[in-house]
């Protein structure tokens, strides 16, 4: 298994090293070692080499860069059939990468406590200081607007909505419709903690913002 995730790692860190939406293979390596982390502190053992992999693979082809939902599962299937990985483990890995994404959905179903492993690891990559940083990142790569109070947030957001790239949205809008409902809904007792934390200097920066752009008493943007 040490051999394939050497494989999966050069694989992954060739594809994703000069990717600029913010899905790079530092954030690879990132959900990776906090999803190691989380495995650790669970109470019960859970399968590392099933997390691992999931997290090596789950942004190849995702359908936020490809527009195709079942890509990025089939990318991931190909490449443990070609290094002839275990059947169990192809499939294992492949249902956590089909079902963790967001897409609209706080409380997103995962079916193994090593999906709601990596997919907790994941969402703690979209908020905090990185969170902030990856949010605008995507938003400039997909040539959106910091903010604009004529665009305001979605407070009811459908996957299909989520997923219409075509309805006007800003980077801000993004902080209200996924990244401040994650709070509290984490799996793991320790990424809810680190994820607290994290919510707290997110919601510190989006009031500092609303302030410097003289929106904190707006229709749609008072202060959190």
């Amino acid at each position: 298994m040490d051999h394939l995730i050497a494989l999966t790692k050069h694989y992954v860190e060739s594809l994703t090293k000069a990717e600029s939406t913010g899905h790079d293979w530092q954030h690879t390596l990132r959900v990776t070692k906090m999803a190691q982390r989380l495995a650790k502190a669970e109470p019960v053992p859970v399968n590392e080499t099933v997390i691992v992999l999931a997290c090596l693979l789950h942004d190849v082809k995702d359908y936020k860069l490809s527009g195709d939902e079942k890509a990025g599962p089939q990318a991931a299937k190909d490449w443990l059939i070609q290094n002839n990985a275990d059947l169990s483990l192809i499939d294992h890995v492949v249902d956590i990468i089909a079902t963790m994404s967001f897409k609209g959905q706080v409380d997103r179903p995962m079916s193994s406590r090593e999906g709601m492993i990596v997919q907790d690891a994941d969402r703690l990559e979209a908020v905090g200081a990185i969170g902030i940083a990856r949010a605008f990142t995507f938003g400039g790569a997909h040539g959106r607007e910091i903010f604009n109070p004529e665009i305001p947030f979605r407070k009811e957001l459908s996957q299909e909505d989520y997923k219409n790239k075509a309805l006007p949205t800003t980077s801000l809008n993004h902080f209200y419709e996924k990244l401040l409902k994650l709070d509290g809904h984490y799996h793991t007792a320790l990424a809810n903690q680190i994820g607290h934390q994290r919510h707290q200097f997110m919601v510190a920066y989006v009031n500092q913002l609303l302030e410097e752009c003289d929106a904190t008493e707006s229709e749609f943007y008072q202060s959190l």
